[in-house]
């Protein structure tokens, strides 16, 4: 396989944006191709539509969210990456979706550090849904 990389994204904000062609090992795949989701699926509810009036990738995220926490207790786990093969996006498309929901209060956004790693956990804005249906 072989990859393209910027030299900047390797050794974080170098002046230097060379960019070169490097024959990574059979075992990287994983990292450069998209998750099979072909059995997978997300459900978009029609009040996600009409009532909160979310529309193309803020819609995706938001039903992709509510999918893993209907409740109180649940969050989604799940990686930029995981939202980036849901939306064929980039990461910063996928992070923008994400932030227009947090602005606006339809998801709660909680950061966690595990062993010096920072993962962020979402959660659906549950009071926004019992406001819509009691």
């Amino acid at each position: 396989m072989i990859a393209l990389i910027t030299i900047e994204n390797i050794f974080f904000n170098l002046k230097s944006q060379e960019t070169r062609y490097l024959s990574l090992p059979k075992s990287w795949d994983f990292f450069f191709t998209m998750r099979d989701l072909s059995k997978n699926y997300l459900t978009i509810q029609g009040w996600m539509v009409s009532d909160l009036k979310l529309s193309s990738n803020n819609l995706l995220v938001y039903a992709l969210i509510f999918g893993f926490c209907q409740d109180e207790n649940t969050e989604f786990k799940g990686s930029i990456s995981y939202i980036c093969d849901w939306l064929n996006c980039t990461r910063p498309t996928a992070s923008k979706a994400l932030d227009f929901l947090v602005t606006n209060n339809l998801i709660f956004k909680r950061t966690e550090t595990i062993n010096n790693v920072v993962f962020n956990r979402y959660k659906i804005n549950l009071g926004v849904v019992k406001n819509l249906y009691g």
